[in-house]
C-alpha cells in the first residue's frame, strides 16, 4: 500500500476506529460506565464521526475542542471540558458549548461559578499516587499543575463543609496506557474517604482515560464499590480508542554512514510523530524484524535541521534503499493533534481506509505553510 501513497502520509482505519469503539462501549457498559471520547487524542472530523455512535458525550479542553464536539454532536450528546488553562472571557463562551465543566483548581472553580450552576461544575483533584514512571507524563505526581491536591481539598472541606454543595461531581486523571486496569483499585481506595463524607452532594465521578483496554475482564468488579454513591461513572479512553488506528507511512530519502551509525533519512520528521521526540517514544515499524533474522542496522532519522529529529535504532532484514517506504504503527493518538511544519516541512497527507477502499482525505501543500505566516 505504502507504494501507491503520496509520502509522508497518515493513514486512518476507520473501520478499526468503529471496532475499538464499539468493544470499549460494551465493557463499559458492562461495567456500569460511561464513554467520553476526549478529543485531545485525535480530533480529525471523519475519526470523530466513527466514534459518535458509541459514545455518551465528549471530552475537551479547549474553546475550539469544544467548539468542533459541538458541531459534530449538534446538542445530541453531553460535552465536558477540563483544562487549567482556560482564560475568563472563554468561560462565558464555552457555557453555549458544554453541559459540565471541571474546574482545575478552587481558584478557577471561583471563576466558574459565575458562569456555570452548580450542576454543571465538577471539580478535577490529584490524589497524589502515581501509576506512571516517567514524571514527564504523570499527571498524579506531587505538585502537577493538573488537579487540586486531594489532602488540599479535604482540608479545604473540613474548614468550609459547604464548598461540596458548590460542584457536582469530581473528575480524576492518573493513567497512562495502562493495559489493564490494575491501580484502579487502589485509586477507588484512596477517593473513597471523601466519596462518603461527600458523595451526596455529587451525581458524577470521572475516572479519567489512559486504559488501552487490551484486558478488561476485571473492571466490573473493580468499580463494584462505587456502586452504592449512586453517581455516573465516567472513562475518558482516547489512545485506548484510536491509538492503533493509523499509520505513518514514508519514503527514505538519504543514506550515510555517521561514523558510528547507518543513518537512513525519511520524508517525514518528528513533527509529526511529536512523541519520538518528547517522550522518546519507539514506535513500532512494520518492516523491523527480530535480532536473530537482522543483518542491517539503521538510526532512521527525520528530515528537519533538529539534532534530535531520530525515530530511534530498527532492524532489518536486507539493505535499505533510497525510495524504500516504511510504515510506523500505533500512530492513530497524539500525532495529528501535535504535528507542527517547524523547518516549513508539510504535515502529512490524510489517507482514510473503509469499507476496504483507501482515499485521499486531505494533501497539504506550500499553501498551507504560507498562510500561518503570512
Amino acid at each position: 500500500m505504502s507504494a501507491d501513497l503520496t509520502t509522508p502520509a497518515y493513514v486512518y482505519d476507520l473501520d478499526l476506529v468503529s471496532e475499538n469503539a464499539r468493544e470499549i462501549a460494551a465493557l463499559l457498559a458492562q461495567a456500569g460506565g460511561s464513554y467520553f471520547y476526549p478529543l485531545k487524542a485525535c480530533s480529525l472530523m471523519p475519526v470523530l464521526e466513527a466514534v459518535l455512535p458509541h459514545v455518551q458525550g465528549f471530552e475537551v479542553s479547549s474553546l475550539y475542542e469544544a467548539r468542533l464536539a459541538a458541531e459534530l454532536c449538534r446538542s445530541s450528546l453531553p460535552i465536558h471540558c477540563t483544562s487549567p488553562g482556560i482564560r475568563p472571557d472563554d468561560l462565558r463562551e464555552l457555557r453555549r458549548y458544554c453541559t459540565l465543566f471541571s474546574a482545575n483548581s478552587l481558584t478557577q472553580l471561583i471563576r466558574a461559578r459565575d458562569v456555570f450552576p452548580k450542576e454543571k461544575l465538577s471539580l478535577r483533584i490529584n490524589p497524589e499516587i502515581s501509576f506512571v514512571d516517567d514524571e514527564r507524563y504523570d499527571p498524579c505526581r506531587p505538585g502537577s499543575k493538573l488537579g487540586v491536591p486531594l489532602r488540599a481539598l479535604e482540608d479545604a472541606l473540613e474548614e468550609e463543609p459547604e464548598l461540596a454543595k458548590q460542584f457536582s461531581g469530581i473528575t480524576l486523571h492518573c493513567f497512562c496506557e495502562q493495559v489493564d486496569f490494575s491501580g484502579l483499585d487502589r485509586l477507588i481506595e484512596t477517593i473513597t474517604p471523601l466519596l462518603e463524607a461527600y458523595s451526596e452532594h455529587w451525581q458524577f465521578l470521572s475516572l479519567g482515560g489512559g486504559f488501552l483496554f487490551e484486558d478488561s475482564v476485571e473492571l466490573a468488579a473493580i468499580v463494584q464499590p462505587l456502586e452504592k454513591y449512586k453517581l455516573e461513572i465516567a472513562f475518558e479512553p482516547g489512545s485506548g480508542t484510536v491509538g492503533d488506528c493509523a499509520t505513518l507511512h514514508s519514503r527514505v530519502v538519504d543514506l550515510f554512514d555517521s561514523g558510528e551509525s547507518r543513518i537512513a533519512v525519511l520524508d517525514t520528521c518528528v513533527n509529526h510523530l511529536p512523541e519520538a521526540f518528547e517522550y522518546v517514544y519507539r514506535y513500532p515499524l512494520a518492516e523491523d524484524v527480530d535480532p536473530e533474522n537482522a543483518t542491517h542496522h539503521y538510526v532512521l532519522a527525520g528530515g528537519t535541521c533538529l539534532a534530535g529529529d531520530l525515530f530511534g535504532k530498527y532492524q532489518f532484514d536486507r539493505a535499505l534503499a533510497v525510495g524504500d517506504c516504511l510504515t510506523f504503527g500505533e500512530c492513530g493518538a497524539y500525532s495529528i493533534v501535535k504535528s507542527t511544519m517547524f523547518n516549513g516541512f508539510s504535515l502529512p497527507a490524510i489517507y482514510l481506509k473503509k469499507n476496504g477502499r483507501l482515499d485521499l482525505h486531505r494533501l497539504c501543500d506550500y499553501q498551507d505553510f504560507h498562510a500561518r505566516f503570512k
